[in-house]
């Protein structure tokens, strides 16, 4: 996804951006990708830059807002994915792996690029939603999903929330990881948005899409996804695309220039309807009661600042 996102942003024309940097927790891949983007592109190598990330260390996230240029127009939070030892396995402040890489990390760098005012007056920056949240059903494993009590919101980084008829199984576990982790990021980035009402902050989900991630998560979602008809009945439908047209929608967030018109700022911009995860983007605050909630999103940001600090203290 990310990959795609910067050929088409290498694209568009020179002057929109003058620099385009990439992130890895190590030099090696980056150097590749930067390579492809130029036999890619017409770009010069120069137009791509490498900063060194690795969300598990509270340490490296403050060093690459540091290691930033002044002044930068758009920040991408794309970073994040699930396993089920991610899900297992806890840290030792007591949350789950994919949570701490999901959320805490990511938070960090929110925190620490607008304290430190990298980011530009007016500038962009969203994390990257997932359709996941919308409790569409292509996504459910034929299991419902969970359901968002406020009531448990400091337990969610441990525990993710199960469904009103108890646990989750199977590959549906993992779809409920994504669900907590990446809600619990787009409530707290609404929040931030309106703690800081000159950025233009949102969530952004790039649609259903068809990229390696399925192939981690096992059968049966992994064959159905594989299988051609059925991509090709989802891509029919509209359940999913291609990723080209997930880092479209990437673009038209960082510099589209009515998405900003069409969007205000706080907004978690997804997919509309059943079928519309791959469809024209819309202000999704209303599909679940969640996203507009203030009350949901002022807790989220005071349970993930917590854990931050958790994470903090245990470094030091």
């Amino acid at each position: 996804m990310g990959f795609e996102t910067c050929i088409q942003l290498a694209s568009l024309e020179v002057s929109r951006f003058k620099k385009i940097y990439i992130t890895s927790r190590s030099s090696g891949g980056a150097e590749s990708a930067i390579k492809s983007f130029h036999e890619k592109t017409s770009c010069s190598k120069d137009m791509f830059g490498f900063l060194t990330l690795d969300l598990s260390s509270p340490k490296s996230c403050v060093d690459f807002v540091e290691n930033l240029p002044d002044e930068i127009d758009v920040m991408v939070l794309n970073a994040g994915s699930i396993s089920l030892k991610s899900l297992q396995e806890k840290t030792e402040t007591g949350v789950t792996k994919n949570f701490h890489a999901g959320c805490i990390g990511t938070a960090m760098i929110v925190e620490k690029l607008l304290s430190s005012g990298k980011l530009k007056k007016g500038g962009r920056m969203f994390y990257a939603a997932g359709e996941v949240q919308r409790s569409v059903w292509l996504f459910t494993g034929f299991q419902p999903f969970p359901v968002w009590d406020k009531s448990k919101t400091a337990i969610y980084p441990s525990t993710p929330p199960t469904s009103i008829f108890g646990g989750v199984i199977g590959v549906r576990s993992m779809i409920a990881g994504m669900q907590n982790y990446k809600t619990f990021m787009s409530l707290y980035m609404s929040k931030v948005a309106r703690e800081n009402p000159d950025y233009y902050i949102y969530s952004v989900s790039p649609g259903g899409t068809i990229t390696g991630l399925y192939d981690t998560w096992g059968q049966p979602l992994k064959f159905l996804v594989k299988f051609a008809p059925t991509r090709a009945l989802f891509i029919a439908l509209g359940a999913v695309h291609k990723v080209e047209k997930a880092g479209k929608r990437y673009v038209e967030a960082m510099s589209g220039p009515d998405f900003t018109e069409n969007f205000k700022t706080g907004t978690i911009v997804m997919g509309k309807g059943i079928f519309g995860t791959a469809g024209k983007l819309a202000d999704c605050t209303k599909q679940r009661k969640e996203f507009g909630d203030f009350e949901a999103q002022d807790l989220v940001a005071e349970v993930l600042r917590g854990e931050m600090k958790k994470v903090q203290d245990a470094a030091l």
